[in-house]
């Protein structure tokens, strides 16, 4: 059974609907609900490769759709929005010892 996690988006002055998404698909009010995160199981044909992974024989992927990363309408949903925050929570964590080390390189001016 497949399981959706959804968030609310809309405008910000509106009044924030308090009832979840699973409960009211269809909030008031402007808002609506968004997939936060859409991962399709063996969909060789409507895979984005460039977000694809096959592990144990099994292919994981994001959907393609032209408006994913910047909508959250597209069946992407906000896929592409939660991998830039964990590209960036990586990149906060990496201790600077754990990259890779370069040469050191010397620089003098003469008089």
């Amino acid at each position: 059974m497949p399981r959706h996690v959804q968030i609310k988006t809309g405008p910000p002055f509106n009044p924030f609907p308090l009832v979840p998404c699973s409960l009211a698909p269809y909030p008031p009010s402007g808002w609506s609900c968004a997939d936060i995160f859409v991962v399709d199981v063996n969909n060789y044909l409507g895979a984005d490769l460039t977000f694809s992974v096959k592990y144990e024989g099994v292919q994981y992927s994001i959907p393609a759709d032209p408006g994913a990363g910047s909508s959250y309408s597209s069946r992407a949903g906000a896929s592409y929005t939660v991998l830039s925050i964990l590209r960036q929570l990586l990149i906060l964590n990496t201790k600077p010892s754990s990259l890779p080390s370069t040469a050191v390189l010397a620089i003098r001016s003469s008089p």
